[in-house]
């Protein structure tokens, strides 16, 4: 059976308008697939292959058998995802490695413990300390007294007592006086004797009862030389001064 050209015409027509149909169909579903970007008619044109000879589309002919054209429906295809590449990992700062650094040199302090054969003695800028044997702190720098001249305020020579000076009973006697803080004599010490008891305890006795002494930052001594003489005099001669500490 051989169909007329205006019959074959009309059943492209009549085959091209239901693929259109059932490609406005597929739309909705085939959107939900489309990659982004890609346009619709493309796809549909995909969808519908019309022959050159309906002047719809410049495809080509389909054989014609008397049977419908067969659709062509492209394979499905996953959307290609972009490759996200991630960027370098970061440390955090919780994680960043302090840097190192050298421990300082411990510094010595000021008062350290020394061995010393183990008896823990406390050494010092300012001396040794804490082991009952050391010289303690070093003293303020004080003014040396000479002979011990100027230490003595007031004081009158000792009288010769009669009795030594009738029998011609001569001698020396030395006293070291020790003088307290406040100028008060605390101590008068014989450390030489005349030989007569009676003219070293005038010197004694006429110390105590009118000599007076300068003040001073701490206790000091004076040395002295009672000189008895045969021709009824007396006088005093100064031997040394100094620090009590210094003794």
């Amino acid at each position: 059976m051989t169909l007329s050209e205006d019959n074959k015409r009309q059943f492209i027509s009549g085959a091209a308008s239901l693929l259109i149909h059932v490609g406005l169909l597929l739309i909705p579903i085939a959107a939900t697939q489309l990659p982004p970007g890609e346009a619709i008619s493309g796809y549909i044109a995909s969808l519908v292959q019309i022959p050159e000879s309906s002047g719809v589309s410049s495809g080509a002919k389909p054989a014609v058998t008397g049977e419908s054209a067969p659709v062509v429906v492209p394979k499905k295809t996953a959307p290609k995802q972009a490759k996200i590449t991630p960027p370098p990992a970061t440390p955090s700062p919780a994680y960043i490695r302090a840097e190192k650094k050298e421990p300082e040199e411990k510094k010595e302090t000021a008062a350290t413990i020394a061995g010393n054969g183990g008896n823990g003695t406390a050494r010092s800028e300012q001396g040794t300390v804490g082991d009952g044997q050391g010289t303690g702190p070093a003293a303020p720098a004080r003014p040396a007294l000479g002979d011990g001249k100027g230490q003595i305020v007031s004081g009158t020579l000792p009288a010769y007592p009669k009795a030594a000076q009738n029998e011609m009973s001569t001698g020396t006697v030395r006293y070291r006086l020790h003088i307290d803080p406040d100028g008060q004599l605390r101590s008068a010490e014989n450390i030489i004797s005349s030989g007569d008891k009676r003219l070293d305890d005038a010197v004694y006795r006429q110390i105590n009862r009118s000599w007076r002494f300068a003040t001073a930052e701490v206790p000091y001594f004076l040395e002295l030389d009672f000189i008895f003489s045969a021709d009824g005099k007396v006088r005093a001669e100064h031997v040394r001064a100094g620090w009590e500490d210094e003794l």
